[in-house]
Order: structure tokens, then C-alpha cells, then sequence
């Protein structure tokens, strides 16, 4: 069996991982397996993609300091209105051209 080293990693995306993993009575192993089988299965290439960054955004943001924590929920929420206006835009030019 292969094995994958990740080196680098920021101690709040361990943090995550970590307490995902203890929600799922799973090891970290176990767990980062399922989600890279899952990435591998569904041909997704990286595991940023299974979260917007708005999402990562807020979650960054549970274990940050306060200060950091109000300026990524207001980078989250920033880019939240940003997202939803293009839909809208999208749709509303998909309305014009009936």
C-alpha cells in the first residue's frame, strides 16, 4: 500500500481534520483516505474544490484569534455577496435574452 506525506500543514486545517475524524469514530488515516478515495472516485483534483472558499473562510475562522476571526467572517461574507451578485447578473441576462 502507498503512503502520502503531507508536510506543511497548517494547525488549524489539522485541527479539522482532526476533529472530523473523532465525529466519525475514524482515525486521521481513515479519514483523509475517504476523502482522497472520494476526491480520486469523483475525479476531483484537489480537496479545495469539495469547499467553496467562502466555506473555508468560516471555518478558518472557529479556531482564529478574534481580531482574525471577524476580518475571514468578513471576508467570507464579502465574498459571498460577490458570488451571488454574478448569479444574479447571470440571471438576469439569461431573462433579457428571451
Amino acid at each position: 500500500m502507498e503512503n502520502i506525506y503531507i508536510r506543511g500543514l497548517p494547525e488549524d486545517v489539522h485541527a479539522l481534520l482532526k476533529a472530523n475524524a473523532q465525529m466519525k469514530n475514524m482515525t486521521k488515516n481513515e479519514y483523509l483516505l475517504s476523502l482522497l478515495s472520494s476526491c480520486a472516485i469523483a475525479g476531483s483534483p484537489s480537496l479545495q474544490q469539495l469547499m467553496p472558499d467562502a466555506m473555508q473562510f468560516v471555518i478558518r475562522s472557529i479556531i482564529l484569534s478574534d481580531d482574525e476571526r471577524r476580518q475571514a467572517y468578513t471576508e467570507a461574507q464579502l465574498r459571498l455577496i460577490k458570488e451571488n451578485m454574478e448569479v444574479l447578473k447571470q440571471v438576469q441576462e439569461l431573462l433579457f435574452e428571451r
